[in-house]
């Protein structure tokens, strides 16, 4: 696997330049935007596109079709980009709220979530989303999937941050307004990446299943 993480290193160096800089722009206008929870949202999930990119460089260069002829697994081979997705996933997480959490600091208003649980929450909603894309990537490609990764960037956005409204009339602010203390509030984040991180061990499997059935 270190070889594979090696070349999609590479790629991310030469291809995704972009990525970073979408990222850092969504991170600053989430800190600065009354829609704050959406844009963190989204931008988790834009960094979570780092491994739909690598994929669709792959298929573009036959890649695919030349890894099964490699000394390793189909396991392998597909448990390398949730690797690579989780990492993208975790960093962007990180660079988002601590983004929001500084500009909350300078200027004196009070964050919707604390730091802790806002990473934990983006890390889950980006976990949960590579555990339902990922099958449909390797299932039907990139191309073929398009229509699918729109769908389910707007349903993961839309059921967390609508349900983080209640009460409140502001997307997402009801997640820091549940009457929980921190450690619940932290506990309760940590459980629903929990459950994303169990949803991508059923994710790996149905992955490798479509990676191995696919005609090259």
């Amino acid at each position: 696997m270190r070889g594979l993480l090696r070349k999609d290193w590479y790629m991310t160096l030469r291809y995704g330049k972009f990525f970073l800089a979408f990222v850092l722009i969504y991170a600053v206008i989430a800190a600065f935007s009354e829609m704050g929870m959406l844009f963190s949202l989204i931008n988790v999930m834009i960094g979570g596109m780092l491994v739909k990119t690598l994929i669709s460089y792959e298929e573009q260069s036959k890649w695919d079709s030349m890894a099964v002829y490699l000394p390793v697994t189909a396991e392998c081979i597909v448990a390398e980009k949730y690797v690579v997705g989780l990492i993208s996933v975790a960093l962007t997480s990180l660079l988002t709220a601590g983004t929001i959490a500084a500009a909350c600091s300078l200027s004196g208003r009070g964050a919707v979530l604390p730091f802790g649980s806002h990473v934990l929450l983006l890390m889950g909603a980006g976990t949960l989303w590579l555990a339902l894309e990922m099958p449909v990537l390797f299932k039907f490609g990139v191309n073929k999937g398009r229509i699918w990764f729109a769908l389910l960037t707007a349903l993961i956005a839309g059921l967390i941050g609508g349900a983080g409204m209640a009460g409140t009339g502001r997307f997402g602010e009801g997640l820091g307004q549940t009457g929980l203390s921190a450690p619940a509030l932290t506990g309760s984040m940590a459980a629903f990446l929990a459950a994303a991180a169990a949803l991508i061990a059923l994710s790996i499997r149905l992955s490798v299943h479509f990676f191995r059935k696919r005609e090259f």
